[in-house]
């Protein structure tokens, strides 16, 4: 079973669903003056691990391939790929322990996937700013679609974009609460060279 507490600026909620089946069993609303997010997981009916299977995260060559002569880039992002940090991660990465490095001018094109079987995600890039519970603003208009309310178990979404500025940027769910849960990472846009990937273990 698990228990969600989500709120805005005019009424809060409160979720709980059937992890079996992935179901909201019911919705209680209620007036708040309280604009936070907070997700607490009841270790029941085997919500402990969201995830279809706890892997091993992604390598980076599963993660990012490129075409030099086009100045293309595939970037695999599955979102709760690995039980890490409750299953708020990328490719099994939370918290800048993945960094993706594109150069200026390239064009991405990314298959963002959900595997938790409890939780909705979504995949964007955004500015590099003060993390909050809403995240921040999207760049380049790389992000899957609503990124507020996230895809579902097993689906997938897939965008492009041009890399137009160089710079640090992050990669985020921005389902309300989850980049605040640790779920992001790097995307950096370098002058030069070519496409990779950096993971760095805390």
């Amino acid at each position: 079973m698990l228990v969600q507490f989500g709120g805005c600026e005019k009424h809060c909620y409160i979720e709980i669903v059937d992890c079996q089946n992935s179901k909201v069993m019911s919705k209680i609303k209620k007036l708040s003056a309280y604009g936070f997010f907070i997700i607490i997981s009841l270790s029941l009916s085997g919500c402990f691990n969201s995830q279809s299977t706890d892997s091993s995260p992604y390598k980076p060559h599963q993660i990012l391939t490129y075409n030099q002569h086009t100045k293309t880039a595939d970037l695999l992002l599955v979102a709760a790929a690995t039980s890490g940090y409750g299953g708020f991660n990328f490719d099994g990465y939370s918290v800048g322990e993945m960094t993706v490095k594109v150069p200026l001018g390239w064009r991405v094109n990314v298959e963002c996937k959900n595997e938790s079987l409890v939780l909705t995600h979504s995949c964007s890039i955004i500015k590099d700013e003060p993390i909050s519970p809403y995240g921040s603003e999207v760049v380049f208009g790389a992000t899957s679609p609503h990124p507020s309310t996230g895809i579902g178990y097993g689906v997938i979404a897939k965008y492009s974009f041009t890399l137009k500025k160089v710079g640090k940027y992050r990669i985020a769910c921005l389902v309300i609460g989850h980049e605040a849960d640790g779920m992001w990472d790097w995307f950096d846009i370098t002058k030069s060279g070519l496409p990779a990937v950096i993971i760095t273990r805390h």
